[in-house]
């Protein structure tokens, strides 16, 4: 019962002869699960099994997988078959045989773990295969070794390109690694940064969500990428075009806190514009000329891009305009060298400063998510993580980068209903925060396809303390006994305004009915006080006047000929702010009656 790492038991069996037995057992393990989930009509996806050279030596491999799938009415795609480098080592031949057979008999077969020891030009040109594995070994390590060991990964990976074959590094345990691999080309990856090994059940349940699942298979993406060596072929490219491909590009000189621009194209002096006396001064100690509070985070991008140059950092800074202007530039930095106690960093940049009005400056929480099943986001503002709590991992990690996971279970379906349409507002819902519970948000937005994808972009306001006190009246308005009004003075005279009617059942009439009631005067003829003559502005003020801080009694004489008895109390409204900035609530009056 106890879970034990491979590395302990897979010795043993080797030891004592029996690691073809585990193998075996694996095996029919994953193609009897397979047979039940077809059987079941359940989502599959294909599973790799592992064969090692002891297997290939002492067993049929190819007549025994192939028995499996007929013996759980499988297709030979629902098996992978991945064969350890090692086990074509020996140039016998054997392994060769074995993976054409299987290859005719129509599995894939991958190379596990390339270049862990073995591995040789002769073998991949000697060998047919359709993946290579590659151990992501050569990004692990560090110091010195970490840039030979990048060379290595980069001289695999354009090997592979040249000769067409797929490749899937394992072992991609952080987000830089898999940005690094991403930039160099490759396209599929495993690892504990997208996934640990997991429980039978827990796998399950991962891939019974069928948007999860790629049906397309792995096959060569041949991407076409420039050779860094043919932008400085002159018969290719002139001066022109690379400043305008690279775009705005300078190198950083960094001696302790001061950095210099010791190099800049013209893309980058019209970035930063200024006058060319200007930039002259600007260039030396360029730290100067940044917003203070940037400076840590300028020196901490510089340090990071140094830490891993297979990566670079990127940020947002604020520089200061000789006229007090203040502008937002994106960077990205890549380390380059060190000498004479100085360091050197490549650096692309570009103008963001209306995309900070968006990130930072709206009056709520700018967001844009695609029109795709849950709604994917596609962006969010820094309000946006400051309303929910979350950043944008915690959103990929706890709600699969969705909206509607986010959203309260019993509001998802209204709500994908109302943003699929072109409506610009949307009816206030509940989404989770990270401080625990829901809040309320009122979203107001429109559907483009401005940003390359079809997609509601939206800006959110917090409403919860609204939400509660509609709630609030909507209960009191269902069970409260009482009506309440708010006498208000508009700039056409007084108005009475019904907050909760409780005595609608009472009077037969519902809110609307009786507001109309107490700004016509009809209310107060039913109770018989004062007289038309008087006018219905001064009736409206006097009633309240006349009720202020004491209960009393009225009677209403109903055209029904029932007759209702009320108490009536009101409390003036105490505002001690200016007559422009008060609320124009004068008095609340409360109607009770007794007779229950």
């Amino acid at each position: 019962g106890t879970i034990l790492s491979p590395s302990v038991f897979v010795p043993v069996l080797e030891k004592f002869g029996r690691i073809g037995d585990l193998d075996r057992f694996i095996w029919e393990s994953v193609c009897s699960w397979l047979g039940r989930r077809k059987a079941g009509g359940r989502p599959c996806v294909p599973i790799s099994i592992n064969v090692s050279r002891v297997d290939i030596y002492s067993m049929n491999v190819p007549e025994y997988i192939l028995s499996l799938t007929a013996k759980y009415s499988l297709d030979v795609k629902d098996i992978k078959i991945e064969i350890t480098e090692s086990a074509y080592a020996e140039d016998s031949g054997v392994a060769d045989v074995e993976v054409r057979r299987l290859r005719e008999m129509g599995f894939t077969v991958m190379m596990d773990d390339f270049g862990s020891g073995y591995s040789s030009l002769n073998m991949l040109k000697r060998l047919s295969l359709d993946v290579i594995k590659l151990d992501a070994q050569f990004i692990r390590i560090s110091g010195e070794e970490r840039d030979k060991g990048i060379n290595i990964l980069e001289s695999i990976v354009g090997m592979t390109k040249q000769i067409g074959l797929p490749i899937i590094v394992e072992g991609v345990e952080t987000r830089e690694q898999m940005h690094f691999l991403t930039e160099l080309g490759c396209g599929y990856m495993q690892g504990y940064y997208f996934a640990p090994p997991m429980p039978e059940d827990d796998f399950s349940s991962l891939i019974d969500d069928p948007s999860r699942i790629d049906k397309d298979g792995i096959f060569f993406r041949n991407t076409g990428q420039f050779r860094v060596a043919e932008f400085f072929d002159e018969s290719v490219f002139s001066d022109a075009m690379i400043n305008n491909i690279l775009g705005a590009t300078a190198i950083y000189r960094r001696s302790g806190d001061n950095i210099d621009i010791i190099r800049y194209n013209e893309e980058f002096f019209k970035l930063v514009g200024i006058t060319p006396q200007q930039m002259a001064e600007r260039r030396w100690s360029m730290q100067r000329f940044l917003v203070r509070d940037d400076l840590p985070k300028i020196y901490s991008a510089l340090d990071y891009a140094k830490d891993h140059p297979e990566v670079g950092a990127a940020g947002t800074v604020r520089a200061i305009r000789p006229n007090g202007a203040i502008v937002s530039f994106a960077i990205k930095l890549y380390y380059m060298r060190t000498g004479d106690g100085s360091d050197d960093y490549f650096c692309s940049a570009r103008d963001v400063s209306e995309l900070q009005v968006l990130d930072n400056g709206l009056p709520g929480a700018y967001f844009r998510c695609s029109l795709e099943d849950g709604f994917p986001f596609v962006f969010i503002s820094e309000n946006f993580k400051d309303l929910t709590g979350y950043s944008e991992d915690d959103l990929n990690e706890l709600f699969d980068g969705k909206l509607i996971n986010m959203v309260h279970p019993a509001e998802r379906t209204r709500l994908s209903e109302s943003r699929s349409s072109a409506s610009s507002s949307v009816r206030p819902y509940r989404i989770k925060v990270k401080s625990g519970g829901y809040i309320w948000i009122a979203e107001q937005g429109s559907v483009t396809d401005h940003f390359g994808v079809p997609c509601r972009q939206s800006v959110a306001i917090d409403v919860t303390d609204v939400m509660v006190i509609r709630n609030q009246m909507r209960l009191l308005s269902k069970y409260l006994t009482d009506s309440i009004m708010i006498l208000r003075r508009r700039p056409s005279g007084f108005e009475y305004e019904v907050a909760v009617h409780g005595l609608g059942a009472r009077l037969g009439e519902d809110g609307a009915a009786f507001t109309s009631m107490m700004n016509d005067g009809s209310f107060f003829d039913m109770i018989r006080f004062g007289s038309r003559d008087e006018g219905e502005q001064e009736r409206m003020r006097r009633f309240a006047e006349s009720v202020e801080g004491t209960d009393a009694k009225f009677t209403a004489h109903l055209k029904d000929g029932r007759t209702v008895h009320f108490t009536v109390r009101s409390y003036k409204v105490k505002d001690e702010r200016s007559a422009d900035e008060r609320s124009t609530a004068e008095y609340i009056v409360v109607l009770h009656s007794p007779d229950d």
